[in-house]
């Protein structure tokens, strides 16, 4: 049996909840850095507002909240189901639950109402935080599982983009009146082997029949980002600004996320991608990493938008959730350059929801040299490379990837995982 053995990993993982993770007591970054920007508005949500709306949240939460079918604050053994496009208050709102100790069930914003039926039923989610737009789809949804939506639905009223409007949420429950009953002292805490309690439970599409939640403890996504810190995947400079157009819902836009708040890095983000607009805001915002997926480098590439906007700030593209192309990159590399991006490179990386995310990243030092491979593997990983009848298959040659360490799902909802290896299926070749 032939296992590839990643470097591991330099200092012990810490064993705490993911909010203690992002916001550590003392803190080390500076109360009053910029967290999440606003790239519609300009509005920048700083850390210790960050931090305060979501401890204040949480308060609301577990102590005063009247929701669900029995009209109570919520408990840790609940589940809570988050469905809006990226905002602001989707950050507050996620945050607020982590602190809280409430599973959090991420759902697709563009969901129909039997699609998110599926996904509230499937994940035994008790309340829905709802983007304004969103609620009528989130009351056909609860009506089709046969259950009265009243109290089941928290529209997401908070709105600092806006300050002088206001948002009517009727009979409904506001995130805004949650926000304001008070403040916890402190999160609620997930130490030691607690950490290994889930925290949320993204959607995967990646197998036959039904997307299939996964569940992502404390420590699953701690591991993660702590060990792409060690592969110095996040070579991040302190003038850095990231750019994101992800959907939070997704695996990857959690990860961006939680770098983002974990290394006090300022993220611009919005919830559209418009191949103009986006190049504005990286000359608007001076960015200097951008997360993006295959499509957006291919727009990147053919669309005139790089070349009418001042783009030269940006060092790299962090790409990944489909394969890039070899001759995409060397064309997308060559052409930033032309406009004067120094040194520009595209950083690729492998993951899957199942390995919240990370498997291989390529970092910045081989970006160039290894173009076209999807990088080296994430510290604290095993993997193997085998054939139909699970045979190590030679180097170089294709094989299924099976992959074990600390950052494998807690669980499938209803499909157990086994042994703490996941097996999904990827073709991958060592080199």
């Amino acid at each position: 049996m032939h296992i590839y053995n990643a470097t591991p990993s330099v200092h012990p993982l810490p064993e705490c909840s993911l909010f203690s993770f992002v916001f550590p007591t003392p803190d080390r970054h500076h109360k009053q850095s910029p967290l999440f920007i606003d790239a519609e508005s300009g509005y920048v949500l700083k850390r210790k507002d960050g931090r305060d709306r979501a401890l204040a949240l949480a308060a609301g939460i577990l102590k005063t909240a009247r929701l669900g079918p029995e009209r109570r604050p919520l408990h840790q053994n609940d589940t809570v189901l988050i469905i809006s496009p990226n905002c602001l208050a989707y950050v507050v709102t996620f945050l607020g639950l982590q602190a809280a100790g409430i599973r959090t069930s991420l759902a697709n914003a563009l969901y129909t109402p039997r699609e998110l039926a599926h996904q509230l039923r499937d994940s035994g989610a008790c309340v829905a935080f709802v983007h304004p737009a969103l609620v009528p789809v989130a009351k056909e949804a609860w009506e089709l599982l046969g259950v009265a939506p009243a109290g089941r639905i928290v529209v997401l009223d908070w709105d600092p983009t806006h300050p002088d409007a206001t948002l009517a949420v009727g009979s409904w429950t506001g995130l805004t009146e949650l926000m304001t009953t008070g403040t916890l002292d402190q999160e609620v805490h997930f130490d030691g082997s607690a950490s290994h309690n889930t925290a949320f439970i993204c959607y995967s599409s990646g197998t036959t029949g039904l997307p299939k939640g996964v569940e992502t403890t404390h420590y699953n996504v701690i591991s993660t980002v702590s060990n792409m810190l060690e592969l110095s995947a996040c070579s991040f400079s302190s003038n850095e600004i990231l750019l994101s157009v992800i959907p939070l819902a997704h695996i990857m836009g959690v990860a961006a996320l939680v770098y983002t708040v974990a290394y006090g890095l300022p993220c611009v983000f919005a919830s559209r991608f418009d191949p103009d607009v986006y190049c504005s805001w990286i000359a608007r915002y001076k960015v200097t990493t951008a997360y993006a997926v295959p499509p957006v480098l291919a727009a990147m590439l053919y669309h005139p938008a790089p070349t009418k906007h001042n783009v030269t700030s940006l060092r790299n593209f962090s790409s990944g959730g489909a394969p890039l192309r070899l001759e995409i990159t060397n064309a997308v590399i060559k052409r930033f350059e032309s406009l004067g991006c120094k040194n520009f490179f595209i950083s690729n990386g492998y993951g899957l929801t199942e390995m919240s995310p990370s498997v291989l990243y390529l970092p910045d030092h081989l970006a160039k040299s290894k173009a076209g491979t999807a990088g080296l593997l994430v510290p604290g990983l095993q993997v193997r490379l085998v054939d139909d009848s699970e045979q190590d298959v030679p180097e170089g040659q294709p094989g299924e990837l099976w992959v074990r360490g600390p950052g494998v799902m807690k669980v499938c909802v209803m499909v157990f995982a086994i042994d703490n290896r996941t097996d999904n299926g990827s073709l991958c070749r060592a080199t």
